[in-house]
């Protein structure tokens, strides 16, 4: 399936697991196996926040890792071949070394000619903008979805206050936090190039409004167990 960001298509590769064969090389590991490793080390790309364990490998085995300061197995790799773009796990360069793995032969060539220089030519990125994701925002939409939301979801709705108002080229905001017999009242300018379409600007300025409430209401939650223990213990 192609990509908009390649003009060729992309074939998945090397995505292992113990249920189904694959092919695998005889011998000892070829050049290309150390070359594949180096890959990996220069052009990681997609990386995710978790970490895939080889299936292969006993449990409770250390990460796979290519080099001593890179553990593999959260990212892939992208290789130009002849025609097509491979897309690989970067534990590919660990099922190759480890469980012998024969990825395909262009595959491999293209890894073998040694371009070190970017894994995909820049010329057939398509480049990602801002403003791919921009979209109209309203602020009064955006205020009464937290006041029937938010206000409903907090423990105490009647402890806290906000506005949201367009002021030219940013938004204003303000939070009133009320835990007797303290007010606190915390604004903020949020300049209209930050705020890019609905969703985000919601989630934003829900956020913000949030963190008032919530660090108040903890603050005070331990300032009140402070003086319970002080007037036990006179």
């Amino acid at each position: 399936m192609a990509d908009p960001q390649f003009e060729d298509d992309e074939l998945n590769i090397g995505w292992l697991d113990a249920q189904h064969p694959f092919p695998i090389y005889e011998g000892p590991a070829p050049r290309w196996v150390e070359q594949l490793e180096e890959y990996v080390l220069a052009h990681l790309c997609t990386v995710t926040r978790g970490v895939h364990s080889c299936e292969f490998c006993p449990p409770g085995s250390r990460s796979p890792s290519a080099s001593r300061e890179v553990v593999i197995g959260s990212a892939e790799i992208a290789v130009q071949g002849t025609s097509v773009v491979y897309r690989a796990p970067s534990l590919v360069a660990h099922y190759c070394r480890a469980h012998r793995y024969q990825p395909p032969e262009d595959f491999v060539n293209a890894v073998s000619r040694g371009d070190r220089s970017v894994p995909v030519p820049t010329d057939k990125r398509r480049p990602v903008r801002i403003d791919d994701f921009r979209g109209p925002v309203n602020i009064d939409v955006i205020a009464r979805e937290l006041r029937e939301g938010f206000l409903a979801s907090v423990r105490a709705p009647d402890y806290i206050r906000f506005d949201l108002r367009q002021a030219g080229d940013s938004v204003h905001v303000s939070a009133e936090t009320f835990f007797s017999p303290t007010l606190v009242t915390r604004a903020w300018t949020v300049p209209n190039e930050l705020l890019i379409n609905q969703r985000q600007a919601t989630f934003a300025l829900r956020s913000m409004i949030g963190s008032a409430y919530t660090n108040f209401a903890n603050e005070s939650f331990f300032v009140e167990m402070a003086r319970r223990r002080v007037m036990r213990g006179r």
